[in-house]
């Protein structure tokens, strides 16, 4: 069911919301504003095991150094399913298919603003519209959000409280989870395929670097996030590989540890702006030239 008005809303053909068939976040997103567009997915609910047939556990394990938890496998399957459904449907090729988690709560600014991202959106695109560690409707530099994703120069603005509020693009970075996400019918079919030629699923879910671009689908993504969480992931996976740890001098007085941990928060504080700018910085020239790429490919067609 697409939403109603706004550009590229036509092109919105289906809203789905993956969510375990007895889970009681099923009551819970039936009380949100925009939960009536959606339809429920039902997902593989991995923890009465299975899924050998859809994921390979042993080349997982070999590219992460550890087995997959069940809810990691549970959560790429369903991502996988909904997707091949959406593939194996009748419709155009930009046809666009509105993919949530159950968990989430979506801002007041979610159809304006993903109708204006639709409208932006091509056959073969990917576009993510949240992740675990931003916040609904604002950006917080100090955030991880924006320590490992940073949006290209190019962005567009894509409306909200002013209209460069949101912007939408082309990044730099690895970004993270599948809280909402949008998926044209030609992408989604893509994905497929890469799997079928991989054999099974061996990556998470948000993994965009292991399946996303090998598959030839471009993924941009949004900033700030169009939902917030209610709750802790249910994977239950602590990823600490941005986590700095910090130790001081020995020897240090008990009355010079303010003075350290503050030289040590104004040391964080520069890296990661200097960071986050270098990052902006290759995101736009990445971004440049792929659009000139693209330019000359229609230019000789």
């Amino acid at each position: 069911m697409s939403g109603n008005g706004g550009p590229g809303a036509a092109r919105i053909v289906a809203r789905r919301v993956i969510s375990v068939p007895d889970s009681p976040r099923r009551n819970a997103f039936e009380g949100n504003g925009a939960a009536s567009t959606f339809t429920f997915f039902d997902a593989f609910d991995a923890r009465r095991g299975g899924g050998e047939q859809l994921f390979d556990v042993e080349a997982y394990a070999r590219e992460e150094g550890r087995a997959p938890l069940g809810g990691e496998i549970g959560c790429a399957i369903s991502h996988y399913l909904v997707m091949r459904e959406f593939a194996e449907g009748s419709g155009a090729a930009d046809d666009l298919m509105l993919v949530a988690e159950d968990d989430v709560v979506f801002s007041t600014h979610l159809e304006p603003v993903l109708h204006k991202v639709a409208s932006l959106m091509r056959a073969g695109d990917l576009a993510l519209l949240a992740d675990p560690y931003g916040e609904m409707d604002v950006r917080d530099r100090r955030k991880r959000s924006e320590r490992d994703v940073q949006l290209s120069l190019l962005a567009r603005p894509v409306g909200g409280r002013h209209p460069a509020h949101f912007l939408f693009g082309h990044y730099e970075g690895e970004p993270a989870g599948a809280m909402l996400y949008a998926v044209s019918r030609r992408a989604a079919a893509l994905y497929c395929a890469f799997v079928a030629q991989q054999g099974r699923i061996q990556w998470a879910a948000d993994d965009y670097r292991r399946w996303a671009l090998p598959a030839g689908i471009d993924v941009r993504v949004l900033k700030p996030n169009l939902v917030s969480c209610r709750g802790p992931s249910e994977i239950g996976v602590t990823d600490d590989r941005h986590t700095p740890v910090l130790t001081g001098p020995p020897g240090r007085a008990p009355g010079d540890e303010e003075d350290f941990l503050q030289s040590i928060k104004s040391f964080i504080g520069l890296r990661t702006r200097g960071l986050i700018y270098r990052g902006m910085v290759r995101a736009t020239i990445s971004d440049v030239r792929r659009r000139l790429a693209s330019r000359r490919y229609w230019k000789a067609l």
